[in-house]
C-alpha cells in the first residue's frame, strides 16, 4: 500500500512581495486522475499563485520528509498571476521549466 505523501512547500530564499503560492490540492494514491505524459498515474501536487502577477519559485522545495525541507528544488519557473501548477510526484526529477514537472 502507497504511504500517504505529505507535501511541504517551503520557502528559502528571500522573501516575495504580496502572497505566496499555496498548495490547492494533492492527490495520494493516485488510480484514476491524472497521468503523466509517460501515462503513468503518480501522486501529483497541484499549486496556486493567488497574485495578481506572476511568481518564481526558484528557491522553493516540495518534500515528503519534515526532516528533509529541501529535498526537491523547484527549477526557475514561474506561475503566472491566477494559475495552477500540477507537479508529478514520480521521482522522476524533471525539471526541464517548458515541460511538465
Amino acid at each position: 500500500m502507497k504511504a500517504v505523501i505529505i507535501v511541504l512547500l517551503a520557502l528559502l530564499a528571500a522573501s516575495a512581495r504580496g502572497l505566496e503560492p499555496v498548495i490547492t490540492e494533492f492527490m495520494a494514491d493516485n488510480e484514476d486522475t491524472l497521468s503523466d505524459t509517460d501515462g503513468d498515474r503518480t501522486d501529483w501536487i497541484e499549486i496556486h499563485n493567488p497574485n495578481a502577477t506572476a511568481f518564481l519559485l526558484a528557491g522553493w522545495y516540495l518534500t515528503d520528509d519534515l526532516a528533509v525541507k529541501t529535498k526537491w528544488q523547484f527549477p526557475a519557473i514561474t506561475i503566472n498571476g491566477g494559475a495552477y501548477l500540477v507537479v508529478f510526484a514520480s521521482g522522476k526529477n524533471r525539471t526541464d521549466t517548458g515541460a511538465e514537472l
